[in-house]
């Protein structure tokens, strides 16, 4: 998506209220069950004692207005007693008192007694919300389709669900701590208000409390665009900084330092321009309420004024007072008060939305595989090899184009099968099929004589255990990066494994053995040593099935022999399927099946194929030629 920087934003009102309505509804759809949390007392306990804490500060706000008109009408040195003017002083201590303990609750300059209760009863409130909200994004992404993943960009997931977890909570405790309480301050203000002075004066009040709503969010909806372009903007930016530190050696490498500062830098100054945008959209919204407020106070001042002096000079003893001036002022404050802050919350929502809205783009990605309704775990004896079988399965790719197409073969337990071929021939999408990564476009896998779209995902992948050309490891100790192959294996469990892959000498050289730390990805590792852990992961996780994918062809020849012999191990007594392009690796293998633009061209033993004088023939004499030209 592209973003136009300079392109002025005029919606209509009516475009305006649909799109807060439709934005609106799936995000209240998603703040429902956290309202009211199930199973969790405690926090409905909290919830019970925010609203109570909210009708005390309503309360309140009401009276500190009448309490101040009480004060300054007691120390008016005039007053009228059957038509004659007396000067009276009467110092209530007692006003005073209760006054002050209304304002200590109240609170003075964005302090009060109310809002620290009100944070305190916030914080398991706001960790809650965050938890289920982040927890539940998560699972999501790992529900979804490698298919999805290749194509998305992690530095924007990250940035949507940051920000969508923080306008979350922000949501809601603007809802429960500020707009419901404001809302509600201004029904009582403007109720005894209409009561205390008149309907004109209610009158007066209720236009400008129209109109004021009426530009603000009219003003609101527009700063809102800027606040959608920032994010994307931000986005990209986040990206830009991943994709350049995650490719760090790359960059000196090509000495490209300069290029990738430069990049930084625009992309820096087109969110800058953004928020510059959004800093003036914000201006002239303020400016534009402040001629609202005012106008409004100097009409009923003014009014109200005029009134006390014609009191006065008529001797009226129902007349205002200078009490009733610092009420109807009072009240005013107290309702402008919350009005601009109600404007104030409406456009921290909008920003919310915005926010949630992007994190609900990635929640509203429906997963492509899942469990069927009727799915069963898959039924294996434990400890036995398990039978594979492709069966017709052909696999149509984004482009349109066919990456297999009718591929078959079985595989008996306990068979030892490799998979050939050159880069592009569809061996891997072959893996991707048979643990569900991708889902076939035809044909049917079948494990145990299980259609693996019949069994559940975790069963069918518990029943397998990978050893990938590019070993993925976590940064965290070597004790666990093994034991993430099976969670609840014992540290001798683990040792075994490490020995089985030839690497537990080697760990225990380390200064801190098992529990050292690997670093991001590995790095802190040789590539033979992430290999050998990565085949320890995969003992470890006793599978019936194990599939090498490429799992020696980065690193040397020494290395490879020695890692190799811990392969041989790893097959015994299990079903063994080999992806690779390299053949010396394969030549004991019970079956070689030869991959070419998606097709099996050529399948059988090594002896066999050789006899053949084919596809296999002639990548074997090309590679043993090489080899010659390398030695």
């Amino acid at each position: 998506m592209e973003v136009d920087e300079n392109k002025p934003f005029r919606p209509s009102f009516t475009t305006l209220l649909q799109n807060i309505q439709l934005n609106s509804s799936p995000v209240l759809t998603l703040i429902k069950p956290l309202l009211w949390p199930k199973n969790r007392s405690g926090l409905r306990i909290l919830i019970v004692l925010s609203l109570i804490s909210m009708v005390i500060s309503c309360s309140v706000n009401m009276f500190v207005p009448i309490y101040a008109q009480k004060i300054v009408d007691s120390l008016t040195p005039f007053s009228v007693q059957n038509g004659i003017d007396q000067i009276t002083l009467n110092f209530r201590w007692d006003l005073i008192l209760i006054f002050t303990l209304l304002k200590l609750c109240q609170g003075v300059g964005g302090l009060s007694l109310i809002t620290c209760i009100q944070q305190i009863l916030w914080i398991p409130l706001a960790n809650y919300v965050k938890h289920e909200i982040q927890v539940k994004f998560f699972q999501h992404l790992h529900k979804l389709s490698l298919r999805w993943l290749i194509k998305a960009k992690t530095g924007e997931i990250l940035g949507a669900l940051e920000r969508g977890t923080e306008g979350m909570s922000s949501t809601m405790e603007h809802l429960l701590y500020s707009v419901a309480p404001t809302i509600a301050d201004i029904l009582i203000a403007m109720t005894f208000f209409t009561w205390k002075f008149g309907w004109i004066y209610g009158a007066i009040v209720a236009t400008q409390i129209s109109l004021y709503f009426a530009i603000t969010v009219i003003l609101i909806e527009r700063r809102c665009e800027h606040q959608s372009s920032m994010n994307l903007v931000e986005n990209q930016l986040k990206q830009s900084v991943l994709e350049s530190l995650l490719n760090f050696e790359t960059v000196k490498c090509f000495g490209n330092e300069e290029f990738e500062k430069e990049k930084y830098s625009n992309s820096l100054k087109r969110l800058h321009h953004r928020e510059y945008l959004m800093g003036l959209a914000t201006a002239g919204l303020q400016m534009k309420q402040l001629f609202f407020l005012f106008s409004g106070m100097m009409a009923c001042t003014l009014l109200l004024v005029s009134s006390i002096i014609e009191g006065t000079e008529n001797n009226d003893p129902n007349r205002w007072t200078a009490g009733d001036y610092v009420l109807c002022t009072s009240y005013l404050a107290q309702l402008y008060g919350p009005l601009n802050y109600l404007a104030g919350y409406y456009k921290n929502l909008r920003v919310d939305l915005i926010n949630v809205e992007s994190m609900l783009e990635y929640l509203n990605e429906k997963p492509e595989i899942f469990d069927s309704t009727e799915a069963i775990e898959l039924q294996s004896k434990e400890k036995e090899a398990s039978s594979l079988e492709f069966r017709n399965v052909s696999y149509v790719g984004d482009t349109g184009e066919f990456v297999l197409k009718n591929i078959s073969f079985s595989l008996r337990p306990n068979m030892k099968v490799a998979l050939v071929g050159h880069t592009g021939s569809g061996k891997t999408s072959v893996i991707r099929l048979l643990m569900r990564v991708i889902e076939a476009s035809s044909g049917d896998v079948f494990v145990d004589g299980n259609n693996i779209k019949e069994v559940t995902l975790k069963s069918l992948r518990k029943s397998i255990s990978i050893v990938p050309q590019d070993t993925n490891l976590f940064n965290d100790t070597i004790r666990n990066n093994i034991k993430y192959g099976q969670q609840g294996a014992s540290n001798y469990e683990v040792a075994l494994a490490a020995t089985s892959a030839q690497i537990h000498d080697r760990i225990m050289s380390f200064p801190f053995d098992y529990e050292t730390v690997v670093g991001e990805r590995g790095t802190r590792l040789s590539g033979g040593e992430r290999q050998r852990i990565a085949i320890s992961r995969a003992i470890v996780r006793d599978p019936r099935i194990l599939i090498l994918d490429e799992a020696t062809s980065a690193l040397d020849s020494k290395t490879e022999r020695q890692i190799q012999e811990a392969l041989n191990s790893l097959c015994k007594n299990r079903t063994c399927l080999m992806i690779t392009h390299r053949l010396a690796p394969v030549v004991d293998a019970d079956l070689i099946i030869v991959l070419k633009e998606g097709q099996i061209v050529e399948e059988g033993t090594h002896s066999f194929l050789m006899g053949q004088k084919g596809v296999y023939a002639a990548m074997w004499g090309q590679q043993h030629q090489e080899n010659k030209i390398n030695d």
